[in-house]
């Protein structure tokens, strides 16, 4: 996985297509923060959608980041299930709830996207982060919550940047390895 060639498409992306990039990014993390993360799970796909449109220049419309609040019960309780196992694994001892992050990455895409169920979603994730290895995509996360930080670090102010950027960047990621 070319972590960087994902977020320099990303930024390439954000500059070609400021207004409808940026303002989806900043509607999407305040949505997520307002609702405490009720609604994050489908306003990050519908970002991350947004941008997988815009590579393959599709017209955008800043409503775009709506496209999956229709999923947003099965999203969040996806999330509530992912969020247990995954502490339980990181309680016993750090590495598993590593692997299981890595490995179920790819879960609430899949589950807006491509309108699986959880458990599809989960054994397809697993499946797609297997091509990338466990290492590789812990380290994309990290780079991704890196980025996202880094902008929160500036007074909030570069979160209006950062935040579309690692979502941008992950959800390039995503697409091609589900096939876009």
């Amino acid at each position: 996985m070319d972590i960087g060639k994902y977020f320099g498409e990303s930024l390439n992306l954000m500059v070609k297509q400021p207004v409808q990039l940026v303002v989806a990014g900043i509607v999407a993390a305040l949505l997520s923060g307002v609702t405490l993360s009720i609604l994050a799970a489908p306003m990050a796909v519908g970002l991350m959608m947004m941008f997988v449109a815009a590579r393959g220049n599709q017209p955008l419309e800043t409503g775009q980041v709506f496209r999956y609040l229709n999923r947003w019960g099965s999203l969040f309780v996806a999330e509530i299930v992912i969020g247990i196992l995954v502490l339980i694994g990181l309680v016993l001892l750090i590495v598993p709830g590593l692997i299981l992050m890595a490995r179920w990455c790819h879960v609430a895409p899949l589950m807006a996207d491509r309108d699986l169920s959880l458990g599809e979603a989960m054994a397809k994730s697993a499946e797609i982060t297997a091509r990338d290895g466990t290492v590789m995509t812990l380290i994309f996360l990290v780079v991704c919550a890196i980025v996202t930080g880094a902008g929160s670090m500036l007074g909030g102010i570069g979160i209006i940047l950062t935040f579309p950027l690692a979502v941008g960047a992950y959800g390039l990621a995503y697409a091609d390895r589900r096939g876009l």
